[in-house]
């Protein structure tokens, strides 16, 4: 494989003016590229996410010169995309050690320990990790005291501490010094969320849309939000101008059919929700949950097992799942299956009501 893969990258070199030779030649003239040769295919596969292939051409690089920093950056960047955390950091390191002024490599770092400390489930050395990430971004702050990625990626290291008040504090300072940065409108419009500041995060959510008017996952995530704070018509408003902008937006559809769900539009609700599981049948349980919520309000209640069925064999764990499988079967007259659904939905939450009077019912 990895044969395959230089060879590629020979050709694609040759293929950009490098005077190479061809056919069994392909491998001996590899070793007369100069690192910077290596380090320019290893941007242009990085570019178009050929992580694989890209790391050839680091390794390449900083085989052909140690102690070049941009090459051992490179090398640490694409180390970090492929979940090579460790080895990333250490290049890292002596990409800094090499140039102390050049910025991504900080923000490559500082990724890299957030990374680590995500994957830990040592709550000490996620500490560790965190203030790690937090130390490198203070370090980059003294070359770039007013890159809006350090405060991006602060902002981020600030929630992942729990620290909530100085991530958005970190995320208004990015939206301040770039604000046509729809990331950071967005990653505010999170950290407003997990403090319960619906409107707050709505407003934010809509700079990002304003700063990203292409991107029809921002207007899906708006339109989730309006429907909670019970804005329903605005909402599909918004949703809707999500899958017309990209009708492949699979999680648009969803939230489009929850919305329609509420509004007591069935069959629109049907229509979006099947769309949703088309386009990704395993990542929406909801999907399948609601289609048996809507079939179950039209009184089709084998429809609405079905779907149900569905929803509980992704999300077996969820109660209410479980509870209304167990209504759509009592429905059909299958006393014994919703007998055994309300039983499980009671073993994943002893204190569901809804669950505790059917089964009361179906046991006098």
């Amino acid at each position: 494989m990895r044969n395959w893969i230089l060879s590629l990258l020979i050709f694609v070199l040759a293929g950009t003016g490098v005077a190479l030779a061809q056919g069994t030649e392909n491998v001996k003239n590899a070793k007369e590229l100069t690192a910077e040769a290596w380090m320019l295919l290893g941007n242009q596969y990085f570019a178009e996410g050929a992580f694989d292939a890209a790391f050839i051409a680091y390794k390449q690089a900083v085989q052909k010169e140690p102690n070049n920093p941009r090459a051992l950056y490179g090398l640490g960047r694409v180390q970090l995309r492929l979940g090579l955390l460790n080895p990333a950091i250490e290049n890292l390191k002596r990409a800094i050690a090499l140039d102390s002024q050049y910025l991504p490599t900080y923000l490559a770092l500082a990724e890299a320990y957030l990374q680590l400390a995500n994957e830990s489930d040592d709550e000490n050395l996620k500490k560790l990790q965190l203030s790690k990430a937090l130390s490198v971004l203070n370090d980059a702050k003294k070359i770039a005291p007013e890159d809006p990625a350090v405060y991006n990626l602060e902002g981020l290291i600030r929630e992942a501490m729990g620290d909530h008040a100085r991530a958005i504090q970190a995320f208004k300072k990015a939206v301040e010094l770039d604000p046509k940065n729809a990331r950071a409108h967005y990653n505010l419009a999170l950290a407003y969320l997990s403090q319960g500041k619906l409107d707050e995060a709505i407003a934010a959510l809509e700079e990002a849309v304003k700063a990203a008017p292409e991107n029809s996952y921002l207007r899906a995530r708006l339109g989730a939000l309006l429907a909670v704070k019970g804005e329903l018509d605005r909402a599909e408003e918004v949703l809707t101008e999500a899958v017309r902008m990209d009708p492949k937006n699979s999680l648009a559809w969803d939230y489009l059919g929850q919305v329609r769900l509420k509004k007591g539009d069935y069959a629109g609700a049907i229509a979006a929700l099947k769309k949703a599981v088309e386009l990704a049948p395993l990542a929406y349980p909801e999907a399948y949950f609601y289609l048996g919520q809507a079939y179950l309000e039209l009184g089709d209640a084998e429809k609405a097992r079905f779907y149900l069925t569905k929803a509980v064999v992704l999300a077996s764990k969820n109660a209410d799942y479980r509870y209304w499988l167990g209504v759509a079967n009592e429905k059909l007259g299958d006393l014994e299956g919703a007998r055994a659904q309300y039983q499980e939905a009671l073993k994943l939450d002893p204190e569901h009501k809804k669950a505790k009077e059917a089964l009361a019912r179906l046991q006098q």
